[in-house]
């Protein structure tokens, strides 16, 4: 029960460090967005490393967004098609697309690695650093959501294992 309990203490942390990470990301995007805006229509001159940075920022705010997507069961599904389907059948439906979500995350997680690496020799034009910092955040991202969906996966096993044992 205490090994529980310290879980999720760290995983309320882990939460609080990424949503405040995406936050930061967030407000950095938009304080880049206004600088290249004003120095756009107020000087006339655009800064071309502010759009670049904007784009990596916001690919790496999307990417680690989708752990929170994953862990909220916000992600697409088909809820109408799942209704038609009685409780237990829609209970291994579900079990189901998690393990499909789970082996394309894994599938993008090891493309992403091998992706990355590949593009380190590569340089941004304007920022001038490796591209594969950019990549990178496809595999941390995927690897968020892999570990998000797997807990998901655990926990509605478990949920089924006890509630079939109980009937």
């Amino acid at each position: 029960m205490k090994n529980k309990k310290n879980d999720f203490k760290a995983l309320g942390l882990f939460n609080n460090f990424m949503s405040k990470l995406i936050f930061i990301l967030v407000i950095l995007l938009l304080i880049l967005s206004l600088f290249q805006v004003f120095f756009r229509y107020i000087f006339n001159f655009s800064i071309s490393w502010t759009e670049e940075l904007s784009r990596y920022v916001f690919i790496w705010m999307v990417l680690l967004s989708g752990f929170f997507t994953v862990q909220e069961k916000l992600n697409v599904r088909f809820d109408m098609i799942l209704n038609l389907f009685t409780s237990s059948y829609s209970k291994w439906l579900n079990i189901c697309i998690d393990i499909l979500i789970a082996m394309f995350l894994l599938s993008i997680f090891i493309f992403g690695v091998k992706f990355s690496v590949f593009s380190m020799v590569q340089r941004t034009p304007a920022l001038n650093i490796p591209k594969g910092y950019v990549y990178i955040a496809l595999p941390i991202g995927s690897l968020l959501m892999f570990i998000s969906i797997i807990r998901i996966l655990k926990t509605n096993i478990i949920k089924d294992k006890y509630k079939t044992k109980e009937q």
